[in-house]
């Protein structure tokens, strides 16, 4: 019995490590806030992107970065509502999908998911990401990083990607 508990104890010890660190800085610079100004990137595994379209710290649109996963239906889901944001406000506005998965992973989700193939979805992807949830940690998905004039100006769900709210920041330099 002696044995037993303190196995438990160990365990539990444990436990209490793991659950109660606090969130790392990131290795490549402090997690960015609302107001912080936006760093220099340059992102290397893109799909889908033209040179045009790989300017994450530009001051002439409104940058938008949504960090998503093949697996997270509501990521999924607003993909056509952000290209056609994207096809009518291409001169305010840059839409960046952001994954921490592997090209390959993501090649064949674009490839074999009917939905993504049905809507044509051809928005910039940054892949294998680790710099920029870094800069933008989060617990759950979709995740969305608002940077315009070299400042983040807001962290947001992707139901807040409404031409309202990128008309709203591109011309009066606010968002709420």
């Amino acid at each position: 019995m002696k044995k037993y508990m303190i196995h438990v104890v160990i365990i539990l010890l444990g436990m209490g490590n793991v659950h109660g660190q606090p969130n790392p800085i990131p290795v490549f610079g402090k997690q960015l806030k609302v107001g912080d100004s936006f760093p220099t990137i340059q992102a290397e595994n893109w799909l889908f992107g033209t040179s045009a379209t790989k300017n994450l710290d530009s001051n002439e649109k409104v940058v938008l970065l949504d960090f998503f996963d093949t697996y997270c239906t509501a990521c999924i889901a607003s993909m056509p509502k952000l290209k056609k944001i994207q096809l009518e406000m291409s001169d305010k506005v840059q839409i960046v999908l952001v994954t921490w998965q592997d090209k390959a992973t993501i090649e064949r989700f674009w490839k074999n998911n009917a939905f993504i193939r049905e809507h044509k979805i051809e928005l910039p992807v940054i892949y294998a990401d680790t710099v920029l949830k870094g800069y933008f940690p989060h617990r759950a998905i979709p995740h969305v990083a608002w940077i315009y004039k070299g400042k983040v100006q807001a962290i947001s769900h992707s139901d807040f990607i409404l031409e309202s709210n990128v008309h709203s920041l591109y011309e009066d330099k606010n968002i709420q």
